[in-house]
């Protein structure tokens, strides 16, 4: 599901889709979803309302982060009666896809444990949740008969809380509806889940605290505190809950980070002998529009309240340094002051290293290593794994009402150096769920995650995470219906920033990945491969393949070394690559200077052939200071593979690119004044409604204008240099005349010192087609490809374009002749048709006189069906008489041969013409029993001849029913 603009609509007005009705969300309900916004400019303008009762309440808001990929989307509805709605908004263009609410119904029937309370019509309660402001029981049956408990939902007033003196700022109470709008603030309250309902937050446009305190008390059997908080829009905001007497004040609870945008349920248990009192601090952080919140303060009845007031304890200053500021780090036992920045930054700068003895490396003997607690469901991160008798980091119950993942998160983090890993020692359990996830600019994006297989033995991993900038935070998710999951230890490894980084990008991954990093993908993720390398044939290279196991993620990164800063005008990267299958998606090439966003140099979509490729792009100088390279697929689906080889970094900007279709802005490296790059018919409609490459609008390509000539007037577009050639090449490509008097197009080649040799000339009334044509060229130094669209004079608008040019390896063969050697000589799949035919290579093998058959190349190929294509898969060609050499040439006649071997199954073969003269299709021949030829391996196949006369343009259509062997083309 998506939107779009739309321009005739006011800027103001959204566009909106909206649930069915539902009925009676439980206090557990969450909905999720996965988001894909275009522009950051809209960040902030997709959102989500629930509407019941006549109340509309703003459930999510889109971060400032959410454009590019797509992202999670999670909220709570809160407990619901009755009938209600949800209703996405979007004033920009998004996609929306998975939309799923979980844990919204009535609890699932089970027989209740000795202590549990039963639900009507079906579910348990524990002890520990009634009475505590959340309707466990569809029925409400547990939140009933609690005149015993002392509860403060702040709806009339304060129930006898009161400020503190130790404060800057203050508590104030209000509600949501007259509360100033700020996307950290509560949107609801609690108790009635409305933006009627009271709550209290703290107050105030500064860093401080705000501290308020309860009537006095005393323990007489279980006493309890039950509170909701609200803490979001800051990492740096905590919630603390102090008991304190006449002579001291105890830490009982502290909660602190970014929890969220709702309520979550905590508890505090509260013990002694003495007269005491509550007191609730809230501090706030960097972030004076931040949020810390709290609703439903519920005493238990052992919690008794007494008349008087008790004096506050007496703080005095112990002896020793000057304390540190807020913002600053005391190390050294006090005796030195540090910047934040210094902490947890992979370089220890105290003596006593305490600096980064907090920042989640650890074996877990003394506490969590700096790893904080920050799950609000019903399991939480603790210091104790599920055997006491072992340190570690485990899993325990927690007071939350969610049923959510325990999270856990390290301090800011960073910045960490090209090389930057994290180790870890665990037991997922026999059923559990473990993730790394890490958060910086962009919300948390898992690294790794590894799930239960029934055993319980414990595992080792190493994830990278690569250079990153400060801040970041890593993040440990994890689920475990047993608790029997543990983290025995964390480590880090190479992480110091000032850490060496290797000399160059260069590299054929024979003996490793030269700096080169796979970007952690959810298991789609670049990974080294033996097989038939581009450097010798049978050696290593890099692939990524989007159907091995555990291939979640949608795209891939393969991420250099950051460089140190080059002193060229511009440099040349060029690479060896494969890219095939059906649904392989799209390959890039992105570079990104220090500080800067990422820029896409080239770019593929689609299959390219099971053949290595070389490509290069040109580097600017812009981009050259401190930048890092990243190759990224982006698959489309799960059939193909991409590969990477011998990649190599030069000074100066690359020859003219073998291949070109004009995706990229300048990386076909073309000249010349009256051509224009565009897509779509640009925005007079003077150009193809779609490319040659992709087939649709989107797709780009080169126009000249040429109703703007007079008749006999060219423009010039002019490819880059090209390195002296080794022998013969085909220079092939794509070009659209409109139709009218669009005039003509003609290349020519020019070589170093200024010859300049016409190759071929195309001139029609009769286009407004695609059409391939093709010339050989052989020349001793450099030279180039010239072309020059002329002008007819003619009165109407009329243009001439150019796609995806090519030069292989051999001279041309006949139009519509191929031997499929080094490519697809103009034989394309229909679009959008994956289940069709792809370039694939074999191994060409010759049985000799005596002995087994001997291998005699990597480099033959063959067009075959897609593997598991169980319909008719085609393939067509174009052939274009209208495109001549400077020699006068004749009506052409075509004569060709094809061979198949097919296991069951038929072949055809079609004739069409979309000229206006010539406007029939038929089939000329179809055929699938075995002939008199005998094939290898005693199959029996046959041959076909077709003669082909035509004045003008002709078609062929090759179709191929149900088979499982190839269908070999010859010519």
């Amino acid at each position: 599901m998506s939107t779009s603009e739309q321009r005739a609509k006011p800027p103001a007005a959204p566009a909106r889709l909206r649930s069915p009705t539902l009925s009676d969300a439980a206090s557990t309900c969450e909905l999720r979803a996965w988001y894909s916004m275009a522009e950051t400019r809209f960040n902030g303008s997709f959102t989500l309302e629930l509407s019941h009762g006549g109340h509309v309440v703003p459930l999510w808001r889109s971060p400032a982060s959410s454009s590019g990929a797509w992202r999670p989307l999670l909220a709570y509805t809160g407990r619901v009666r009755g009938a209600f709605q949800v209703t996405f908004s979007s004033v920009a263009s998004v996609a929306l896809d998975d939309v799923q609410f979980r844990n919204c119904g009535p609890q699932s029937p089970r027989s209740c444990a000795p202590n549990e309370r039963p639900c009507l019509p079906r579910g348990c309660v524990a002890p520990a949740r009634h009475c505590d402001g959340t309707e466990d029981c569809s029925d409400g049956s547990d939140e009933q008969g609690c005149e015993t408990f002392l509860s403060c939902p702040f709806e009339e007033d304060w129930c006898r809380w009161t400020a503190g003196a130790n404060q800057n700022l203050s508590w104030a109470r209000n509600c949501s509806s007259q509360v100033p709008s700020s996307p950290a603030r509560p949107t609801r309250d609690h108790t009635t889940n409305t933006p009627e309902g009271h709550f209290i937050y703290v107050a105030g446009a500064q860093r401080g605290r705000a501290e308020l305190v309860s009537p006095t008390l005393v323990v007489n059997g279980s006493c309890h505190l039950v509170l909701y908080a609200h803490l979001h829009g800051s990492d740096a905001n905590r919630l603390n809950v102090y008991s304190q007497t006449e002579t001291k004040r105890e830490l009982i609870l502290s909660r602190a980070g970014d929890l969220g945008d709702f309520w979550f349920r905590q508890e505090a248990t509260f013990n002694g002998t003495e007269d005491f009192q509550i007191v609730l601090e809230g501090v706030i952080g960097k972030d004076p529009q931040s949020s810390i919140a709290l609703d439903d303060l519920i005493l238990s009845p052992g919690c008794i309240q007494q008349s008087g007031l008790l004096s506050a304890p007496r703080t005095e200053q112990p002896p020793g340094p000057v304390p540190c500021k807020d913002d600053q780090f005391a190390c050294d036992s006090g005796a030195r002051c540090l910047g934040s920045e210094q902490v947890c930054d992979f370089k220890a700068d105290c003596d006593d290293d305490t600096d980064e003895s907090q920042c989640g490396a650890s074996n877990f003997t003394h506490g969590m290593g700096g790893w904080a607690d920050i799950s609000v469901g019903r399991i939480q991160w603790v210091s104790a794994g599920p055997d006491p008798a072992s340190p570690g980091l485990g899993l325990g119950q927690a007071p939350g009402q969610m049923l959510s993942l325990a999270r856990a998160t390290t301090p800011l983090l960073g910045p960490s150096s090209w090389a930057c890993a994290v180790e870890l020692q665990f037991n997922t359990g026999p059923q559990g769920l473990l993730a790394l996830a890490v958060t910086d600019a962009a919300p948390g994006r898992w690294l790794w995650h590894a799930q239960g297989n029934g055993t319980a033995a414990w595992q080792h991993v190493t994830v990278a995470l690569g250079a990153r900038e400060r801040p970041f935070q890593l993040e440990l998710l994890a689920t475990e219906e047993d608790l029997a999951l543990a983290i025995e230890s964390v480590a880090f490894l190479d992480c110091g920033a000032s850490l060496s980084r290797p000399s160059g990008l260069s590299c054929n991954f024979e003996s490793d990945l030269c700096g080169w990093f796979a970007e952690p993908g959810d298991g789609f993720e670049w990974r080294l491969h033996i097989g038939q390398d581009h450097t010798t044939g049978r050696g290593s290279f890099l692939s990524a393949d989007p159907a091995a196991p555990g291939s979640h993620g949608r795209r891939a990164r393969l991420v250099s070394a950051p460089q140190a800063s080059l002193t060229l005008s511009n440099a040349c990267l060029s690479f060896w690559y494969r890219l095939e299958g059906p649904q392989i998606g799209t390959f890039n090439l992105l570079v990104k200077s220090a500080g800067a966003a990422e820029e896409v140099l080239w770019t593929r979509a689609g299959s390219q052939g099971a053949a290595w490729r070389r490509a290069s792009a040109t580097i600017p100088q812009h981009l050259l200071p401190g930048f890092q390279v990243i190759f990224e697929l982006l698959r489309d689906g799960f059939v193909g593979t991409v590969a990477l080889d011998d990649v190599a970094l030069a000074p100066g900007p690359c020859a003219a690119p073998l291949r070109c279709n004009f995706e990229e802005p300048g990386a076909c490296n073309v000249s010349g004044g009256g051509w224009v790059r565009q897509q779509g018919g640009g925005t007079s409609g003077q150009g193809p409604p779609h490319d040659r490459t992709l087939g649709t609008s989107e797709g780009h390509y080169m126009v000249a204008d040429t109703s703007a000539l007079a008749a006999g007037e060219a423009v010039p577009l002019r490819t880059g240099m090209y390195l002296p050639l080794g022998g013969t090449h085909c220079v092939g490509f794509w070009y659209y005349l409109s139709a009218g008097d669009a005039g003509s197009l003609r290349a020519s080649v020019e070589e170093e010192g200024g010859r300049q040799t016409e190759a071929l000339a195309a001139g029609s009334r009769r286009h407004g087609s695609w059409r391939y044509a093709n010339f050989t060229a052989e020349v001793s130094g450099e030279w180039r490809v010239a072309f020059e669209a002329e002008g007819d004079g003619g009165a109407v608008p009329s243009y001439v374009a150019l796609d995806d040019l090519e030069v292989t390896p051999g001279s041309c063969l006949g139009a519509g002749s191929c031997d499929f050697e080094s490519g697809t000589c103009g034989w394309r799949k229909p679009h959008g048709d994956w289940r069709s035919w792809d370039w694939a290579g074999r191994a060409r093998t010759v049985s000799l006189a005596r002995g087994t058959p001997k291998r005699l190349g990597r480099d033959a190929y063959d067009l075959r069906p897609c593997k598991g294509a169980t319909s008719p898969s085609r393939w067509a060609q174009d052939t274009t008489p209208p495109a001549s050499p400077a020699r006068p040439l004749k009506a052409p006649a075509a004569s060709t041969s094809a061979t198949a071997w097919p296991s069951r199954g038929k072949v055809q073969a079609m004739l069409s013409s979309g000229c206006s003269c010539l406007a029939r299709r038929g089939s000329v021949w179809s055929g699938g029993q075995p002939a008199t030829k005998v094939g290898p391996g005693g199959r029996r196949g046959f041959s076909l001849t077709v003669v082909v006369s035509s004045r003008w343009c002709w078609k062929w259509a090759l179709a191929i029913g149900p088979a499982r062997a190839p269908l070999r083309w010859t010519t």
